[in-house]
């Protein structure tokens, strides 16, 4: 009877600890865009989605060591662009209010959530939604941004 107790605790345990880790910022954010995310990282992140509509932004960042740094990029599903990133992305993603200064040297990912052929390109309009991977190999911040409007 003892032994049951404690087999039913584990498996909750395991459940609650599977549910935890499905739902961090950087498990969605893996899905999100197709690529790989080291658990190791930790994410400073603010969310402003909410409402009815579920519009708003959500902006995460975190810093990176070189092995996670390679893993993000070798291990991802999606290619990866060699910044600067393009002028039509240029005015929304270095806005001061969104704390991502221009990346000169790094790689970024863009995917529309809505459409759903692949694109080469950018929307001419940062309307719709859309989410963003950047990295930052000057300072070693890996940057995303989820828009939803």
């Amino acid at each position: 009877m003892k032994n049951k107790k404690y087999i039913i605790i584990l498996i909750l345990l395991l459940i609650g600890f599977y549910i935890i880790s499905y739902n961090s910022i950087g498990q969605k954010i893996s899905r999100d865009l197709d690529i790989y995310i080291p658990r190791s990282l930790k994410f400073e992140y603010k969310d402003t989605h909410g409402g009815f509509f579920g519009d708003g932004i959500l902006i995460a960042k975190a810093d990176l060591n070189e092995k996670e740094l390679n893993q993000i990029i070798d291990k991802s599903h999606m290619n990866w662009n060699e910044a600067p990133t393009p002028l039509e992305l240029k005015e929304f993603l270095h806005d001061p209010l969104r704390g991502i200064s221009e990346i000169k040297n790094g790689y970024w990912i863009f995917k529309d959530r809505i459409s759903k052929e692949p694109k080469e390109g950018i929307p001419e309009t940062i309307i719709g939604n859309y989410s963003l991977g950047l990295i930052d190999l000057d300072s070693n911040k890996f940057y995303y941004i989820k828009f939803d409007s």
